[in-house]
């Protein structure tokens, strides 16, 4: 072939594209980026200064973490086509976002020492407000235990109660008047915490105190064990944004 001056060799295209020559091999063999020219005696593949375009966005693709049969959607598809690839693969990014915070604040708690305790202070009236309003949407299916418990979630000066039956969803953010150590989550079984619930919405303020040794709850007059499950809440991060932003209190 003439005029192969204008084109430019794997390995300079690998270092202008900041591909390996090996993966331009490779995506060659996958049929996702071909050579515009191929030596028939010696093999050496030639590229197209015209590619950059397309290998730059093969290479970002990867390396956001897309399957290689999803980049080729967004290659050869339609822009509609390439959108809902997109948009598919950013939510799975977010629910695994989501479930791996939840893991490693798991393990963060299991390496906490016997001295280490999450302490928040709330309302009373406010706290029985919000256990009326998210116990509801938990779930009675025995086969899914973890749905049956209502989440509690203290981060970022918010507690949060979370309960989802997956079908729907109820969440509300509470400000504490006081939150002294780290981010911790705890599931606690709806039934038990509508009696809790009855018992917050008779004392001023109720102190939620997590440490080793598990989670109480206490007044200024008494102390109550909040019985906790073992178990792994689902990620209810993408579901809430089907949702307007949940009630403050």
């Amino acid at each position: 072939m003439d005029g192969t001056t204008e084109l430019l060799s794997i390995s300079a295209f690998a270092r202008r594209v900041g591909l390996a020559p090996s993966a331009l091999r490779f995506y060659d063999d996958c049929r996702v980026l071909r050579p515009a020219w191929v030596d028939g005696a010696t093999g050496y593949r030639f590229y197209s200064p015209a590619q950059e375009a397309r290998a730059a966005l093969l290479r970002s693709l990867r390396e956001a973490g897309l399957p290689l049969a999803e980049v080729t959607v967004v290659l050869e598809g339609s822009e509609r086509e390439g959108r809902q690839v997109l948009e598919r693969h950013l939510e799975r990014m977010r629910d695994q976002t989501q479930t791996a915070k939840a893991a490693i604040a798991v393990a963060l708690r299991s390496l906490s020492t016997a001295e280490s305790m999450t302490e928040a202070r709330i309302g009373g009236v406010e706290l029985a407000s919000a256990v009326r309003q998210v116990v509801p949407a938990a779930s009675s299916d025995v086969a899914r235990p973890a749905l049956g418990c209502v989440l509690i979630e203290i981060d970022e000066d918010e507690v949060r109660l979370v309960a989802t039956d997956r079908y729907r969803l109820s969440m509300r953010v509470l400000r504490p008047a006081a939150l002294d150590g780290g981010p911790c989550r705890l599931l606690v079984h709806a039934a038990d915490l509508i009696e809790f619930g009855q018992w917050a919405a008779r004392v001023n303020e109720v102190t939620i105190q997590v440490g080793p040794d598990g989670a109480r709850a206490r007044s200024t007059e008494e102390s109550r064990v909040l019985v906790t499950a073992d178990d792994l809440f689902p990620a209810y991060a993408r579901c809430s944004r089907l949702w307007p932003r949940p009630n403050t209190a």
